[in-house]
C-alpha cells in the first residue's frame, strides 16, 4: 500500500555492530529503572511484610504519574533534537531546546508537586485510606530528586543523538546497586523510609549532580543557561506552596471544599508569580494571544 522497498542486498561494515552497542545501553539504562521500581519492593516484601509494600506502592504510582507528565512534553521534541544534531551539531541550538523544554516542564511539574504537598495528604488518605498516611511522605521524599532528571529528560534524547549515552547507563547502574544495597541494608531496621531515602540519593547523585557535570562538560550544553530558567520556577512554587500550607495549619484540608478552596489558592498565587518573575515578555505575549486570540492586547 506505501509503496516501501527493503532492500539487504548493501550492508555497510560495521553498522549492526553499531546498532547493537547503541541499542544495549539503552536497554541497559531501563534494566536499571526497572530495578529500582521493582527491586524495593521485593526487599520490603521479604524484611517487613505486605503493609509495608502497600504502603510503598501507593507512593510508586503517584510517582509514575510525574513521570508520564514529563515524557508525555519532552517526547514532542526527540525530532527536532535528532534533526539539529544531524544537520549542524550545533550546541547552542540543543542548549536553545534542553533549557526551553526543561522550563515548560518544570513549570509544570514543580506546580503539581507543591499542589500536591498542599492537599496531597487528604486526597491519600480519601483514596487510598488513613492507613497509608506514610505514602504522603514517601511521594515527596522520592518525587522531589526526581523532578531534576523529569525536566532535563531532553538531555537524554541529546546524548542519544550524539551516541554519548554510555556513561550515563554505566553511572545509572552503579547508582542503582548502591541504592539496592542500602535498601537491603537499611529495609530491615527503617522499612520503607529506608527504600524511599536510597532512592532518593541515588537519583540525586547521578541524575542531579553527576548528569549536569556530564551536560556542561561532555555534551557541550549550558546547564548555567538551563538553571537560570527553572530556578524562578522552584522558588515560584515553593513560595505559593509554603503560604498556602501555613494556611492549611489554620484552616486543615478536610474535605473538597477546603481542596478546592487551597488548590485554586495555590494555583491563583502560583500563577500570578510567575507570570511576574518567571515568564519572559515574549511568553507573556503568547499566554495573551492564546486567551485572547490575536486581539489580545
Amino acid at each position: 500500500v506505501l509503496g516501501t522497498r527493503f532492500d539487504f542486498s548493501v550492508r555497510e561494515p560495521g553498522l549492526f555492530s553499531a546498532l547493537l552497542a547503541f541499542s544495549a545501553w539503552i536497554f541497559l539504562n531501563q534494566a536499571c529503572d526497572i530495578a529500582n521500581q521493582t527491586v524495593p519492593n521485593i526487599v520490603l516484601g521479604a524484611v517487613s511484610g505486605s503493609a509495608a509494600v502497600a504502603v510503598f506502592a501507593i507512593a510508586m504510582k503517584i510517582r509514575a504519574l510525574f513521570i508520564s507528565l514529563s515524557t508525555t512534553l519532552s517526547g514532542m521534541y526527540i525530532p527536532e533534537v535528532n534533526r539539529i544534531e544531524a544537520s549542524s551539531n550545533d550546541n547552542h541550538a540543543l542548549t536553545s531546546v534542553f533549557a526551553r523544554v526543561g522550563h515548560y516542564q518544570s513549570m509544570l511539574l514543580w506546580w503539581v508537586y507543591f499542589g500536591f504537598m498542599v492537599v496531597g495528604k487528604w486526597f491519600i488518605s480519601v483514596w487510598a485510606g488513613k492507613d497509608f498516611a506514610d505514602a504522603y511522605y514517601l511521594i515527596l521524599i522520592m518525587t522531589a530528586p526526581l523532578l531534576i532528571p523529569l525536566t532535563q529528560n531532553v538531555g537524554i534524547e541529546i546524548s542519544r543523538a550524539k551516541n554519548l549515552h554510555k556513561a550515563r547507563s554505566i553511572a545509572c547502574a552503579l547508582v542503582a546497586c548502591g541504592g539496592i544495597a542500602a535498601t537491603l541494608y537499611f529495609a530491615p531496621r527503617f522499612g520503607y523510609w529506608a527504600a524511599a531515602g536510597a532512592y532518593a540519593c541515588t537519583i540525586f547523585v547521578c541524575n542531579g549532580i553527576w548528569m549536569n557535570w556530564y551536560y556542561q562538560c561532555r555534551l557541550g550544553l549550558d546547564t548555567r543557561a538551563y538553571w537560570a530558567r527553572v530556578l524562578p520556577t522552584i522558588l515560584c512554587a515553593a513560595s505559593a506552596g509554603v503560604l498556602c500550607l501555613l494556611g492549611t495549619s489554620l484552616m486543615p484540608v478536610s474535605g473538597i471544599g477546603t481542596c478546592l478552596l487551597w488548590g485554586g489558592a495555590y494555583t491563583c498565587l502560583y500563577f500570578i508569580l510567575t507570570w511576574y518573575f518567571v515568564l519572559i515578555p515574549s511568553e507573556r505575549e503568547q499566554v495573551i494571544r492564546k486567551v485572547f486570540g490575536n486581539n489580545g492586547k
